[in-house]
């Protein structure tokens, strides 16, 4: 009775305090000025290519206008654009929403002191071996509600404003898998996207091999290159742009 509800409104444990804890909307504010003043402070950081390649023009090839691999002194690593060489170091599930984008409220609801109805929505679970699989559940976008609180309406669609600055100030260089797609079209940090053959036969055995998101596919059923394919084409915006490494 003590411990329930244990998620505040914010979706923060409700029973222990830190530093920079939300209390109020007033707070998103205060930490939206804290960051501008912390990176208002950082140093621009030298020898950085437009991609956020190392410029060092003694170590510059021909640019080919698209991320490529070469070698440097025997040594396999990747080209940026312009030629300089690039050395990726980023963060997977650049997004507003975070990595799932929602969490399950159906046989949950004494968890969380508040819910909002404006962000519940219906889902199905996707998780194989648990409870929710296949069902029909209610899903909460808390994500999505503390960032429209922070940002503003606009916030999830415009977050790619907020990432790019990010990044840029913190020698960031790659949005990696799995990132907004909008974040990544945005042309303002390369990226890495990620493909899936969701549709292909699973793998026929006695063990149970589902990973946690799904069955494993049968990689040499012909229904994997064709379903892979489909999302390739589907994709092929993303791939096409300059920021793209690779998939």
């Amino acid at each position: 009775d003590k411990f329930f509800p244990f998620i505040d409104e914010y979706g923060q444990f409700k029973h222990r305090d830190w530093p920079d804890k939300i209390h109020s909307d007033a707070d998103f504010e205060a930490q939206k000025k804290k960051e501008a003043e912390f990176n208002a402070k950082l140093a621009k950081i030298p020898h950085r290519s437009k991609w956020g390649g190392y410029a060092n023009d003694a170590l510059k090839a021909e640019g080919t206008g698209r991320f490529r691999l070469d070698k440097i002194g025997g040594k396999w690593t990747f080209r940026d654009p312009d030629g300089y060489p690039f050395w990726s170091l980023g963060i997977d599930c650049v997004n507003a929403n975070g990595a799932s984008g929602s969490t399950i409220v159906t046989g949950r609801e004494n968890y969380f002191e508040k819910i909002d109805p404006a962000y519940v929505g219906k889902g199905r679970g996707f998780k194989p071996g648990t409870d929710y699989y296949n069902r029909e559940i209610k899903i909460y976008a808390l994500g999505r509600r503390n960032i429209e609180l922070k940002y503003g309406p606009g916030g999830v669609e415009n977050y790619w404003k907020v990432a790019a600055e990010r990044f840029k100030k913190w020698g960031l260089n790659t949005y990696g898998a799995w990132s907004a797609r909008s974040v990544m079209m945005s042309e303002t940090v390369p990226f890495t996207a990620c493909l899936s053959s969701a549709g292909a036969a699973p793998l026929k055995t006695k063990r149970k091999l589902y990973a946690l998101w799904g069955n494993i596919p049968d990689y040499f059923a012909p229904a994997f290159e064709t379903e892979t394919a489909k999302r390739v084409k589907k994709s092929a915006k993303l791939l096409a742009s300059r920021y793209c490494i690779g998939a």
